[in-house]
């Protein structure tokens, strides 16, 4: 019975991590942000992305990857992409590969790698990194924060306005924030928490 290679992939959610801020005091040399330090400035959670490279030799590449797509709708996942097709052996033989990807949460993610890689008739490679995405929430955050303000200060201006040109301008500028707010919220939340 021929051998056949099915590839999953496995995205994590970020893994919060608790690290602090530097206090006011602190100079920029030898400034670590986040180095965990006695603080009185709040804990800002450092945010990595896991993501898991898997390439797995199967009797039943569809089963696979059917087993695969289940056990990540089990723990809150989803799949991201999935591909089946026809490859040869060097003798001509037709076998069937797979490529899947899925995305699981952080505290899921090795329970899922050892799930997958359990009845397998070989794993060729595994290959795991982490992206630290700490500084990018951060900074999504504090665009999200600057806009939501300035919402706010458009509203009580909308309230003082009475011509109609002065309110339709003072609109036009709260639909422009208010689409920003939106635009950065997708992006945030996949940050913290792949959806979460």
């Amino acid at each position: 019975e021929p051998e056949y290679d099915a590839r999953s992939y496995t995205d994590g959610a970020p893994a919060p991590v608790a690290v602090e801020e530097a206090s006011a005091g602190d100079t920029a040399a030898g400034y670590d942000p986040y180095k965990t330090a006695n603080s009185s400035v709040p804990v800002q959670e450092r945010l990595v992305i896991q993501n898991a490279d898997l390439t797995i030799v199967v009797a039943d590449p569809q089963a696979k990857m059917d087993a695969i797509a289940a056990l990540a709708e089990e723990m809150g996942g989803f799949v991201v992409s999935l591909s089946m097709y026809q490859t040869y052996t060097a003798n001509g033989e037709p076998v069937p590969e797979g490529y899947i990807t899925i995305r699981v949460p952080a505290e899921e993610l090795d329970s899922a790698l050892a799930q997958i890689e359990a009845n397998v008739v070989e794993v060729r490679n595994r290959n795991r990194t982490g992206q630290d995405v700490t500084q990018e929430y951060i900074d999504l955050q504090s665009r999200l924060k600057a806009y939501e303000d300035a919402l706010d200060q458009l509203e009580v201006i909308m309230e003082s306005n009475t011509t109609p040109e002065e309110v339709l301008n003072v609109f036009n500028q709260m639909m422009y924030y208010r689409e920003q707010i939106e635009i950065i919220k997708g992006p945030a939340s996949l940050l913290y928490g792949s959806g979460a």
